[in-house]
């Protein structure tokens, strides 16, 4: 269980016994927003992070360790990360900002996939839905507007509109 705020550290905890399993994993300056399990190159689990530094770090929990260089290309706070399997089953994470942007990147190599814009306020969730052939992409942001984005070419593929005054994707 890995659980993340705004000081900058990532705890790793044990869930069946309640206790911290080892040092707080520590790079962000500043605090860490945002925070999911994926699956790294080889298999083994790793965490992603993204936090007000406007970076993404890579995390391996067994060692405590950072996988390669943090992802930077945000120009605001990272808020939410999603994931998605891509071709051939390689990992893609998904970032929202409080600049609007959205940015796809391939985790096994960093590169930026693709960057969506289209959001006039801050992103603040992320879900992605998954089937054999889609990655349609849902994003809210708060101005009570959920974009429903095309994985494949980025392109906008519908709005829901929210009058409710904000959005919780799962």
């Amino acid at each position: 269980l890995a659980w993340a705020g705004e000081a900058g550290t990532i705890r790793i905890w044990d869930p069946a016994t309640g206790t911290q399993i080892r040092r707080p994993l520590k790079g962000h300056a500043g605090s860490v927003n945002a925070i999911i399990s994926v699956t790294g190159r080889d298999g083994r689990p790793l965490l992603a992070s993204g936090g007000s530094d406007r970076t993404i770090r890579v995390w391996d929990p067994g060692t405590g360790r950072q996988v390669d260089c943090p992802l930077s290309c945000h120009v605001d706070r990272i808020n939410c990360l999603s994931k998605f399997a891509g071709p051939r089953g390689r990992v893609r994470l998904v970032s929202g900002a409080d600049d609007g942007s959205v940015i796809i990147w391939d985790l096994g190599t960093g590169a930026v996939l693709d960057t969506l814009t289209g959001h006039s306020g801050p992103v603040t969730a992320i879900s992605v839905f998954q089937n054999a052939t889609e990655h349609p992409i849902l994003c809210a942001s708060s101005e009570e507007a959920t974009v429903l984005w095309d994985a494949a070419d980025g392109s906008t593929a519908g709005f829901l509109n929210d009058e409710h005054g904000g959005a919780t994707l799962g």
